[in-house]
């Protein structure tokens, strides 16, 4: 029997509400969806101890449906470094179960951005099965980069559901 195909519009509308979940129960603050194409924005919460709401930019996947185990980036988030911004990998279980929940990763803005240029200037040097890479606008976070050996295979793991850091 052939897998069905999950709409995307359906992953990410899951992972923005699997994160607001999380938000209100982990850290009791308040938020809510930014209005549709928002720049840079899913979700807005509010900490009164802070002077600035905190953005939050949500990347969902499904596991089992990128070789790679990543989530699609693209060149821009290279230079978004704002201190109120955050991103939240989602990675949503194939079977979805009271025991196998998805996965977050929470991450601010200035380290996706310092991973993404290391990792394509890594990938873009280093010679592919045909020779020379050509530069593209896509960008990956995955768990592991073969081409950048100073980064460890398990370097994902410092900010599995780190909600704390949006507090």
């Amino acid at each position: 029997m052939a897998k069905e195909k999950i709409d995307k519009a359906f992953v990410r509308a899951a992972g923005e509400h699997y994160v607001l979940a999380r938000i209100a129960s982990a850290l009791q603050l308040p938020a809510g969806l930014a209005p549709e194409n928002t720049k840079d924005i899913d979700i807005i919460a509010i900490d009164v101890n802070k002077k600035n709401p905190i953005r939050i930019q949500v990347k969902t996947r499904t596991e089992g449906k990128a070789a790679d185990q990543g989530w699609m980036m693209h060149q821009k988030h290279e230079n978004i470094t704002n201190e109120d911004l955050f991103y939240v990998f989602v990675s949503l279980p194939e079977k979805w179960t009271d025991a196998n929940q998805p996965k977050t990763y929470i991450m601010p803005a200035k380290e996706v951005a310092q991973v993404l240029k290391k990792t394509h200037h890594d990938w873009l040097t280093t010679p592919g099965k045909k020779g020379p890479r050509k530069d593209t606008t896509m960008r990956r976070i995955k768990p592991h980069y073969a081409d950048s050996p100073d980064i460890p295979d398990n370097w994902l793991e410092e900010f599995k559901d780190r909600w704390d850091l949006l507090k």
